[in-house]
């Protein structure tokens, strides 16, 4: 993996996370699962 791919990927990684984070605060259970699905169309 070059060093693009590398980035690409923690970039991808990062607004997974904060996505799954601001659905757990805003949600809870339900907004987490909310975030996921929204990470995952994205």
């Amino acid at each position: 993996m070059n060093l693009n791919g590398l980035k690409t990927a923690l970039l991808l990684g990062s607004m997974t996370g904060l996505l799954l984070l601001i659905g757990q605060l805003l949600g809870g259970g339900n907004g987490l699962i909310f975030g996921f699905l929204f990470a995952v169309v994205l």
